[in-house]
């Protein structure tokens, strides 16, 4: 489709600012900014699985973002954090990247959260500044030791 069409207009008053309509079925939801924040929810938990998900349905999950270190070790520090899967580097898997970053920027333009517990050093190369050590050892402890 034409990305465009993914940016709509901000209306007027109150309706809901968003740049699809989305439909639960079988849900009993009203309206049009309900569903569509649940739909942004519903992606975040399937981008972060929690580990027993994570065991239980592996082969099911497109694996873009994976456990930190940190988070792998139970260290104190960014123990929540997922990072980028470098594994994850084929054309088709490069195309879900690219299609998780329409989706931040629907987010931002519709002013709907995307929770995603990337690391600070992810977002600054997303937005251009420099790495430091201590955005490392919020990924990695290990390595900084």
């Amino acid at each position: 489709m034409d990305l465009s069409l993914l940016r709509p207009s901000k209306p007027s008053g109150t309706v809901p600012h968003v740049a699809f309509v989305t439909v639960l079925r079988g849900e009993h939801v009203q309206g049009d900014g309900g569903p569509y924040r649940q739909l942004f929810q519903d992606i975040s938990a399937e981008l972060q699985p929690d580990k027993v998900k994570r065991e239980a349905s592996a082969e099911k999950l497109l694996g873009l973002l994976v456990p930190s270190p940190n988070q792998i070790d139970n260290e104190q520090i960014g123990k929540d954090r997922f990072v980028l899967n470098s594994r994850r580097n084929s054309a088709k898997d490069i195309g879900h990247y690219y299609f998780l970053g329409i989706l931040m920027g629907i987010c931002i333009r519709t002013g709907v959260c995307l929770p995603i517990d990337l690391p600070r050093s992810v977002w600054k190369k997303l937005v251009g500044q420099n790495i430091t050590m201590e955005d490392i050892l919020e990924v990695e402890v290990r390595f900084v030791k």
